[in-house]
């Protein structure tokens, strides 16, 4: 799959239907991530969050699609077999603004006693929490959240760094971002990593 053609696949469709707000957050979305392999900013695990991301919101969208991409999508990240095939003029201009921002978050749930989620979405924190809570069923609320560079590279470090205290299994196909940690705990240990790896969202320089 060629993702910067994917990029224009919803562009136009965000463009020809901009009362749909699925498209527009599909647009966003691939636009990252067509900028992202441009830049080698984007490590594998970090574009295959982004897929997963894709998927929901297609799979959400109001407009019809006569092909879902996200399962095509998916699989060529899997295997390796993704272009990105973007055009010079296009080139000059990405590689003005190479970085792609969004939010890296903590969250809580009533049902969930003792756990905190993490997450990391380029939509906003409203909207992602929507979407999230429209899915699974039940309620999440925000303890914080902020706005970074490569948000998913920072989920994918934490989650990884702590995956001895991922609680699998909670409920039949649940999100698995879920720790058994205290959200302050998890603060910190983000904004530590955040702090580590210079990646705070600096607006002067967005």
């Amino acid at each position: 799959m060629d993702i910067f053609k994917l990029y224009k696949t919803a562009r136009q469709r965000s463009r020809r239907h901009p009362e749909v707000a699925e498209l527009e957050e599909m647009e966003k979305l691939t636009q990252e991530m067509s900028k992202g392999l441009l830049n080698e900013t984007l490590k594998k695990e970090e574009l295959r969050s982004m897929a997963l991301e894709y998927a929901e919101l297609e799979k959400d969208c109001r407009y019809g699609f006569r092909d879902n991409m996200h399962p095509h999508l998916i699989r060529s990240i899997d295997q390796d077999s993704y272009t990105n095939d973007v055009p010079y003029q296009v080139q000059h201009e990405w590689r003005e603004r190479a970085t792609s921002t969004g939010f890296i978050y903590v969250a809580t749930a009533l049902t969930k006693r003792g756990l905190s989620k993490l997450g990391a979405t380029t939509l906003t924190i409203e909207r992602r929490f929507e979407k999230y809570n429209s899915k699974y069923g039940y309620q999440i609320t925000p303890y914080w959240y902020t706005r970074v560079y490569r948000p998913f590279y920072v989920e994918k470090s934490i989650s990884d760094s702590i995956g001895n205290i991922r609680k699998y299994g909670m409920t039949v196909g649940d999100s698995i971002e879920w720790f058994s940690i205290k959200p302050s705990d998890l603060q910190i240990k983000i904004s530590h990593f955040i702090e580590s790896e210079k990646l705070e969202w600096h607006p002067a320089s967005a």
